[in-house]
């Protein structure tokens, strides 16, 4: 039987997206499978385990990205959103390879829905005031 998910709200700074759990777990594992691979700032690691650790978690409604404790800076903010494009990109191309987290993932959700939560992520992460919540981005991402 497959598993409904329940929804997460996502936020930052006031900004927030509704989307299923399944579609940000998988995201998650991702981005920590990502960073386990490439160089980047100290900070990076501890946020890789969070990720990995929330991506695992196997009740529903309990995720919680934290963005404002991991991107809690301007320098933060930037980085998190360079690396998300990047990893935006290499998905969409299907260059993203996944990792242990991401095989850890019981029923990962379709790379069609994981690319929507990225643009929603990338939404929340851009500064401008001006910035509109992708289109195609809903309630049952």
């Amino acid at each position: 039987m497959k598993r409904m998910g329940s929804v997460r709200r996502t936020s930052f700074r006031g900004r927030s997206f509704i989307t299923r759990d399944g579609s940000l777990e998988t995201w998650l594992a991702l981005v920590a499978d990502a960073i386990s691979r490439r160089d980047g700032p100290a900070w990076w690691r501890p946020m890789a385990r969070d990720f990995g650790e929330q991506a695992a978690i196997v009740f529903d409604g309990l995720l919680d990205t934290d963005l404002d404790e991991h991107a809690s800076d301007e320098p933060r903010r930037q980085a998190l959103r360079d690396l998300f494009s990047e990893l935006r990109a290499e998905l969409s191309a299907g260059r993203l390879e996944p990792g242990p987290a991401r095989c850890r993932i019981r029923e990962p959700a379709s790379d069609e829905a994981v690319l929507r939560v990225a643009d929603a992520i990338l939404w929340l992460l851009d500064p401008s005031p001006e910035a509109e919540l992708p289109a195609d981005v809903s309630l049952h991402t």
